[in-house]
């Protein structure tokens, strides 16, 4: 699976720790969905 990691590293919530990790899990997962998701649903 494509990662995102062009946006991840740009996003200020991707920091190197604990937490930071499972937002940026959080934020890949989301940003496939968003990606999944048809252009309608903006």
């Amino acid at each position: 699976m494509r990662r995102p990691t062009i946006l991840t590293r740009h996003h200020p919530y991707a920091a190197p720790s604990a937490r930071g990790t499972l937002r940026t899990a959080a934020l890949r997962t989301t940003t496939l969905r968003t990606y999944a998701m048809p252009v309608t649903d903006y």
